[in-house]
C-alpha cells in the first residue's frame, strides 16, 4: 500500500509538473558520501576491510515549474561502492543503496537559458551490506546447504536540502549541476532478510552529494 501511494503521488506530480510552462527530464550521475564510521568500526573488529564512503550514484528525475518559479519534481538514484575483500581474503564485501525524493523548490534566478533553484527533497533510502564467501561452490552444494551470502540492510525517512543549476543548450537539451546534504532524522533498524536485529551500528545515508544532470527540457 505504501508503494502504491508513492506511485500515485508520482503520477500526480508528473501531471502537474509537465503541464506547466517549463520542465525537464534527465539522467543523474555523481557521488555521495554517507556516514560509515560506526559500520567500518564494527567491520574492523571482526577482521573485515573498511568500506569507502565514496559511492558512485546514478539515476533519473524530472521537474516542472508552475507560474514560472515554483518547482515540483521527483528523482530516484541507486548507489554502489567498490567491492573489497576481508583481511583474510575469504569474504567479499559490497555496499549499495537506493533513494527516492519528491522535490519542491523555487527558482531564484532565471536569465535566458540559465536558472538557479534551491529545493527540498523528502523521501526514503535503503542501504544493503552484502557479505559473500569466496568459495567456488557448485549448484548441488548450494542446494545441499544454502550458505555463503549474508545481506544486512537498513534505511528510512530522508530529507535532502539542495541547490540546482540548469542551463539549456538549445534544441531542448539540458545540462546542470545539483548538490546538497542528505539528513536522516531517525536512525533506522538493521535487518537480515525481513527480521530486525539489535545493536546495529548507527549508519545511514547522511552526508553530502553532488550530481551532474543531463537530459531534455524547455
Amino acid at each position: 500500500m505504501k508503494m502504491l501511494g508513492a506511485m500515485m503521488l508520482i503520477i500526480v506530480l508528473s501531471s502537474v509538473a509537465f503541464a506547466s510552462g517549463s520542465n525537464g527530464l534527465y539522467f543523474l550521475l555523481g557521488t555521495t558520501m554517507p556516514q560509515l564510521d560506526e559500520l567500518n568500526g564494527r567491520l574492523a573488529d571482526y577482521n573485515y576491510t573498511e568500506i569507502s564512503n565514496r559511492l558512485v550514484s546514478y539515476g533519473v528525475g524530472f521537474h516542472g515549474t508552475i507560474k514560472k518559479h515554483l518547482l515540483l519534481g521527483f528523482e530516484w538514484s541507486t548507489m554502489s561502492g567498490k567491492e573489497v575483500k576481508s583481511s583474510d581474503g575469504t569474504i567479499k564485501e559490497n555496499l549499495c543503496a537506493s533513494v527516492w525524493f519528491v522535490d519542491i523548490g523555487y527558482t531564484i534566478v532565471s536569465v535566458a537559458n540559465f536558472s538557479i533553484y534551491p529545493f527540498l527533497g523528502v523521501g526514503k533510502g535503503d542501504m544493503t551490506l552484502t557479505l559473500s564467501e569466496i568459495d567456488n561452490l557448485s549448484f548441488d552444494e548450494i542446494l545441499e546447504g544454502p550458505t555463503g551470502i549474508t545481506r544486512l540492510s537498513t534505511g528510512g525517512f530522508l530529507v535532502n536540502p539542495s541547490i540546482g543549476i540548469d542551463y539549456s543548450l538549445g534544441g531542448n537539451f539540458l545540462i546542470g549541476l545539483r548538490g546538497g546534504y542528505t539528513f536522516d532524522p531517525f536512525v533506522g533498524n538493521w535487518k537480515i532478510e525481513d527480521s530486525k536485529i539489535s545493536d546495529g551500528p548507527e549508519t545511514s545515508l547522511i552526508g553530502p552529494y553532488i550530481n551532474i544532470m543531463l537530459g531534455f527540457g524547455k
